[in-house]
């Protein structure tokens, strides 16, 4: 812009100005947009076995006093549970409400996190980035994998002869024997 000035060249002027103006455009831009939002976030079924999925609904309402913008939202996740959902939340007026669903699986059983959702507003000029979370998480817990066993029977019923017979059966008679001693 200086240059511009000094040489007498009206158009490096005018560039000039623009290059000096943009950027607070920009940071006015980022300052007006407030970002407050309630949520609401689900997992049903709240526990699972190891490998099942449970879908997750994110209700977000807007809580501000003006409508929002058009944000970038990431949820934060356990590195057990997979990728981290992305999803783009929709230019929402004041009280207005968007849901969101995803799925997560597990391969390590626990307890894990989900949670908080990060929201990203990049004005027009992609100069500045505005980064934001919003509080609340919640739990989901991966219990280890159930194995149905056989339907054979009991090795004890409270006589000692079952004992033997199963010991004899299996080809142990010293086994047996002892077990003949003891009682």
């Amino acid at each position: 812009m200086l240059c511009g000035i000094g040489l007498g060249f009206t158009d490096l002027t005018r560039i000039g100005v623009l290059l000096v103006a943009l950027p607070l455009l920009s940071g006015l831009l980022m300052r007006r947009h407030d970002l407050r939002f309630s949520l609401e976030r689900t997992a049903l079924p709240g526990r699972i076995q190891v490998d099942e999925q449970s879908r997750v609904t994110l209700g977000i309402e807007n809580a501000g006093g003006a409508a929002s913008p058009l944000l970038m939202a990431e949820e934060q996740l356990d590195y057990a549970l997979g990728d981290r959902p992305r999803f783009v939340v929709p230019r929402l007026r004041r009280g207005d409400r968007q849901e969101v669903h995803y799925s997560v699986r597990s391969h390590v059983r626990g307890r894990h996190r989900l949670g908080p959702l990060g929201v990203r507003l990049r004005d027009p000029f992609g100069l500045s980035t505005r980064v934001a979370a919003i509080s609340g998480s919640s739990d989901i817990l991966v219990l280890p994998r159930i194995v149905p066993l056989g339907g054979g029977q009991p090795l004890f019923d409270g006589t000692h002869a079952v004992v033997e017979q199963r010991a004899a059966f299996r080809g142990n008679a010293r086994l047996a024997v002892a077990l003949n001693r003891l009682w």
